[in-house]
């Protein structure tokens, strides 16, 4: 699995890499979610109105270089959904927090069919990879 991820990361930053940079070093993480049996479309929807909005913002202000959403289509490795997110630097989130929480608070959460995150699946896993230059 690590193998699909490090191609996306090659991927993904070709253009990344031709653009000026003041940090060499930048944090992914990957968020892996399972939905909850039978939401698989509203966590969908919920990520994308709530948490893809929110890294949209962040990415807006600088916080974040880009962000994504994968999706497994087969459902066969245990999770539903990767939220992949590469900070501006080593620090990751650490180093935007206070910024993201103000974002965080100035997000309406938006539920789907009454339901919110809790209800529509949970996190199984996160990774963190450092890239260097």
């Amino acid at each position: 699995m690590r193998n699909v991820f490090v191609a996306f990361l090659i991927a993904v930053n070709l253009s990344v890499y031709s653009q000026p940079t003041l940090n060499n070093k930048t944090l992914w993480t990957f968020t892996y979610l399972k939905a909850t049996n039978g939401l698989r479309a509203d966590l969908k929807v919920c990520l994308q109105q709530n948490w893809l909005a929110m890294d949209k913002q962040a990415t807006e202000q600088g916080l974040f270089k880009q962000y994504h959403l994968l999706e497994d289509k087969d459902s066969t490795k245990g999770w539903d959904f990767v939220v992949v997110v590469q900070y501006r630097d080593e620090k990751g989130y650490e180093g935007v927090k206070v910024e993201f929480e103000k974002i965080r608070q100035n997000h309406p959460r938006v539920l789907i069919n009454g339901r919110g995150m809790a209800e529509l699946g949970k996190v199984v896993k996160s990774e963190e990879f450092l890239e260097e230059p």
